[in-house]
């Protein structure tokens, strides 16, 4: 038997690594729509700790306050992280941002009680209603930056929005395999003088 030539071994290989690639990529929900569009949200409740560096890494400080959280009886369905730098402005380990729980309770009462005996840098506080630029996509948050900030920006340029202030990310996990974030984008209206 002859062994397989070397240009076919090569094409074999490339193949199988565009497979792959391409397995992923539809596993993370790289071909799936964003929608974009403007309206209200809020106000929330959340339960949040402050983070400073790579964005990226926030991941930690949510489970972590989102664990604290059910263990105290609040189920947590709704977690978020706000980011309040430009990561492209700001030196990585300079990036301000906090994560945690956006709270089901809704009574003074309900949220006096959680809030009694916090662990050190967890808060409670309350981000309000505002307008945004609303952004839903039910692929894996990682790709946010690569395919839902473009498709805001070039949104809020078409319709002559301001974005102003720190972009909030809302992740719902609707099962062990599926789950939807919510993009926040705080906008005003462009003037013309």
């Amino acid at each position: 038997m002859k062994a397989p030539s070397w240009p076919f071994l090569i094409s074999l290989t490339l193949l199988l690594i565009g497979v792959t690639v391409g397995s992923i990529a539809w596993k993370l929900g790289a071909f799936r729509d964003v929608t974009v569009e403007t309206g209200n949200d809020g106000p929330f409740v959340v339960l949040a700790k402050e983070h400073l560096g790579p964005y990226h890494k926030i991941a930690d400080v949510i489970l972590e306050v989102e664990t604290w959280a059910r263990a105290q009886g609040e189920p947590c369905v709704r977690t978020f992280g706000e980011y309040f730098d430009d990561p492209e402005r700001t030196d990585e380990d300079r990036l301000r941002s906090r994560g945690g729980c956006i709270l089901s309770k809704t009574s003074s009462e309900e949220i006096e009680n959680l809030g009694s005996d916090l662990p050190a840098g967890y808060r409670i506080d309350t981000i309000p209603e505002q307008l945004y630029a609303l952004a839903t996509f039910d692929g894996a948050p990682s790709l946010g930056p690569l395919k839902v900030y473009p498709q805001v920006l070039e949104y809020a340029k078409l319709n002559r929005l301001e974005i102003k202030g720190a972009v909030i990310e809302v992740y719902q996990v609707e099962s062990e395999n599926s789950g939807t974030t919510r993009y926040l984008f705080p906008i005003t209206p462009i003037t013309v003088n």
